[in-house]
């Protein structure tokens, strides 16, 4: 069976080298790859053309950076309309092992299933974890020996670093939202597998390695309280407005007055009077409430 996989990049063309170099040598090699160039500027093509890979891909352009959301939206609508049956996806900074593909497909197909993530480790220390994971209703977070090596977690998974899953769920549950932009889409789109009573999972022994987002997890309170910071304010834009989209969608749009008070006493006492962070989240905030998405123009 046809295997598509879908690779959103944007100006990184040695890591997407890196991630073709891991795709084209799957040990499952009925596949076709399928780069969505997020109007790249770094000449992310002329780069692939010249390590003699661009004739074993197909090069999808697009003619505005539409974020991680949009790329998979229209990557993924894209290859639907190519008469894919199967679609494999991910962004550009991580890479599969060499059997990934082959595991997570056999196991679909033994479990019936609609779809099914690997495991992703940390590309730079494989003993960790890159995500945390809820495993017996509990968050696993750090070294990769608190999960066992080979089992199948039902209805729990990292949805855009390494899913497969059958064109189905696609007409059962739509599109991923492109107007998040970046942040937060796999998160909306994993309610919305729940929600549809989409049969997946993770399997632990199919392994997709990628950069982890510990660094983003600042404790704070001697370990009381978590925040959230990318430490980035292109990425903290669309992290903080897209989660006040979701607590306004989930129903619990009384939790944005606690995030308030969360995120003043972190910029205000954590972050030493960073009153900027505190604006932007304002700013952000005010802007998933009032439903402005899509590209903002700043960032």
């Amino acid at each position: 069976m046809l295997i598509h996989i879908i690779v959103v990049t944007f100006n990184r063309k040695e890591l997407l080298s890196n991630i073709l170099n891991f795709l084209l040598f799957q040990s499952y090699s009925d596949v076709q790859i399928l780069v969505v160039d997020n109007c790249c500027t770094d000449n992310s093509k002329e780069y692939i053309q010249e390590n003699n890979m661009l004739d074993k891909v197909k090069w999808y352009s697009l003619t505005e950076n539409m974020g991680g959301a949009g790329g998979f939206f229209e990557g993924i609508k894209h290859a639907l309309e190519q008469g894919a049956e199967y679609i494999w996806m991910m962004d550009d900074d991580g890479h599969p092992d060499e059997h990934c593909l082959e595991k997570l497909y056999e196991t679909l197909l033994e479990k019936s299933l609609d779809a099914i993530s690997p495991l992703q480790i940390n590309i730079n220390d494989h003993n960790q974890l890159a995500f945390p994971i809820w495993l017996n209703k509990k968050q696993i977070r750090g070294h990769v020996d608190q999960i066992t090596k080979d089992i199948f977690i039902e209805q729990e998974a990292n949805l855009f670093n390494g899913l497969l899953m059958h064109r189905s769920v696609v007409e059962k549950v739509g599109l991923p939202r492109k107007e998040f932009f970046i942040r937060g889409d796999e998160v909306e789109y994993t309610k919305r597998f729940l929600k549809n009573n989409i049969k997946f999972g993770t399997l632990t022994c199919a392994k997709f390695y990628h950069p982890s987002d510990d660094a983003e997890r600042v404790s704070c309170l001697f370990g009381r309280m978590i925040i959230r910071d990318a430490h980035s304010d292109f990425k903290n834009y669309y992290m903080f407005r897209n989660r006040a989209v979701a607590f306004i969608e989930d129903g619990n749009s009384l939790l944005l007055p606690l995030d308030f008070i969360r995120y003043s006493y972190y910029f205000i006492f954590h972050k030493k009077l960073n009153l900027s962070g505190l604006k932007l989240w304002c700013i952000a905030t005010y802007d998933g409430i009032r439903r402005r998405l899509g590209r903002h123009p700043r960032y």
